[in-house]
């Protein structure tokens, strides 16, 4: 026999292995990134992908149908180009599941990212006469199209925009200030913004002064990026500046305008910066010439360091339509401009023991079906949030059965810094527990329905930057009724500007919330306190413990 054989004769060699190979009804395959997917699938044969194992089982399920099947990945980065997608004929069964797991002591690496070397270190007097005078000598400089990168996306299109990695730590695209953000002048549009409760002034029109002359030295970019909280300190949004003008110190924003205007004194902060390009970790990539510039990390030798830009661009890594009974123990999805995992209909699939990093937008996605699970995983590192999760029949008040515990969720809302929390659970019936969710600029959970348990969680240094929010968020719906909030721990919630952060935060009508058990440390700011209640009707709180008043 061959070491190769042709995809046409692979499901009848599929079957001579079953009939000597396999124990019962249980089925081993062995995948390696030194494999071949034209492989047999033994372990001295292993194939070479997700998807040429997605493709084995299937053979698998449907020469010997009720088999056990467990798919092993021995470690190593399995480069992911495009999304791997399984579907109702790649199901098991409760009796029969299929296993795609981590070969026991190694590291399997699924990565949307490209390895980025031959950098170089900048010479050039005129690239040192746009940064300042202490970075000479201190720039790389790499050629992405000799690096087989030619997708540079766009600095502030979700799904889109790329991340530069150093050793699995996210470099920071070149922005001023270097960390929070800076206040405007006057808003100085045509239209002034109706009055509010707050009497704050602004314009519909995105033109307003600057106060800090240092930022003269914007005029000469050609795509400043800003990030700011316009108008309401609980809605930021990434803007593109049309005019920088120094000559007036005006600022003049491209259209689409930000919906509720431009205030005085709002806060932003710059990106997409060359002449910022002044820190250790700093990086800016120059679209036109396909260059990109670094400023490594103190001790960092860029021609040692293991640089990544993440470059796989689809909306998800790996896609589950309509299966039932997978499961995925182990595996590591990492590096993505978009979303990792989405596990659409279907029921009972798993994801246990998995690690999901560094995504342009959020880490895990479940929409409806019934009885998926997330358990045991590592989540971080996310522009937006870590899981997107949607079920039940809120009408009927029929359970998803959906659950997430023993899980850790950190460091989200890095790029859309509102409203993209750590979990957010829409539908009825779902269950959070015994997980821990922290640091962010806002909520670590939202919830948008009914029946939902939320239980035995810690919860800390969240809020830390936008106003009006809680740990956990509800709002401006009396019909999401049913829903328990107990037994869990929330400590450091103290951000807010105007009116504060609270540990739980039931605002604008939500009615007939459980909370009791819960323990409250240093939380609450300004008007709230661990537990904030607006307006709403039915709603219990009793049996708490906190270092802060409670309203």
């Amino acid at each position: 026999m061959t070491n190769k054989i042709s995809p046409f004769f692979l499901p009848v060699y599929l079957v001579l292995m079953l009939l000597f190979s396999a124990c019962g009804q249980h089925v081993s395959l062995y995948v390696s990134p030194t494999g071949d997917d034209t492989n047999l699938g033994t372990k001295g044969q292993p194939l070479k992908s997700l998807e040429g194992a997605r493709k084995a089982v299937r053979v698998v399920l449907k020469e010997k149908p009720g088999a056990t099947v467990t798919v092993y990945l021995s470690g190593g980065i399995y480069p992911v180009t495009q999304p791997v997608k399984f579907n109702g004929e790649d199901s098991g069964s409760e009796s029969s599941p299929v296993t795609y797991k981590v070969m026991k002591g190694e590291t399997p690496l699924f990565s949307g990212s490209k390895p980025i070397g031959q950098w170089e270190l900048a010479d050039t007097d005129s690239l040192y006469d746009r940064l300042k005078g202490t970075m000479r000598g201190k720039v790389f400089i790499a050629d992405l199209p000799k690096n087989d990168i030619l997708d540079y996306g766009d600095p502030a299109d979700a799904g889109k925009r790329p991340e530069l990695v150093c050793n699995g730590e996210l470099q920071m695209l070149a922005r001023w200030p270097n960390e929070g953000f800076v206040t405007s002048g006057k808003a100085m549009g045509k239209t002034p913004t109706p009055p509010n409760y707050m009497g704050t002034s602004g314009t519909r029109e995105g033109v307003f002064e600057y106060i800090d002359a240092y930022q003269d030295r914007w005029a000469g970019e050609t795509d400043i990026r800003l990030g700011g909280y316009w108008f309401w300190d609980w809605s930021e949004e990434h803007q593109r500046v049309e005019k920088w003008d120094s000559s007036s110190h005006t600022v003049h924003i491209q259209e689409p305008y930000h919906p509720f205007g431009y205030k005085d004194s709002l806060n932003y902060f710059g990106f997409n910066l060359f002449c910022e390009l002044d820190q250790p970790g700093e990086w800016y990539l120059d679209r036109e010439k396909g260059k990109l510039y670094w400023y490594p990390p103190e001790g960092v030798d860029p021609k040692s360091a293991n640089v990544t830009l993440t470059y796989f661009s689809d909306p998800y890594m790996i896609e589950l339509e309509d299966c039932a009974h997978v499961r995925f123990e182990g595996l590591t999805f990492m590096e993505g401009r978009g979303s990792a995992i989405l596990i659409r209909d279907g029921e009972n699939n798993l994801l246990s023991g998995c690690r999901v990093l560094r995504f342009g937008e959020d880490g895990i996605h479940i929409q409806n079906g019934r009885g998926h699970g997330v358990t045991g995983c590592y989540l971080s590192s996310f522009g937006h949030g870590g899981m997107k999760i949607k079920g039940g029949d809120r009408k009927t008040l029929e359970p998803a059965g959906h659950f997430v515990e023993h899980t850790v969720i950190e460091h989200f809302s890095l790029f859309k810094r509102t409203y993209q929390p750590a979990i957010h659970l829409d539908g009825c019936g779902i269950r959070v527990a015994n997980n821990r969710f922290s640091h962010s600029s806002s909520s670590a959970m939202r919830l948008e329905g009914n029946d939902f348990i939320i239980e035995y969680n810690e919860i800390a240094h969240v809020v830390n930057e936008s106003d009006d929010q809680g740990g956990l968020d509800m709002w401006n719906n009396p019909s999401y009724r049913g829903n328990i909030i107990r037994y869990n721990r929330w400590s450091d919630i103290r951000g807010g500007t105007n009116h504060g952060a609270a540990g739980v935060r039931l605002d604008d009508m939500i009615s007939g919330v459980l909370v009791y058990g819960n323990l409250f440390e240093r939380c609450g700011s300004l008007d709230f306190g661990g537990v904030q209640v607006t307006r709403g009707r039915g709603c219990e709180q009793h049996h708490e413990q906190s270092d802060h008043r409670c309203p």
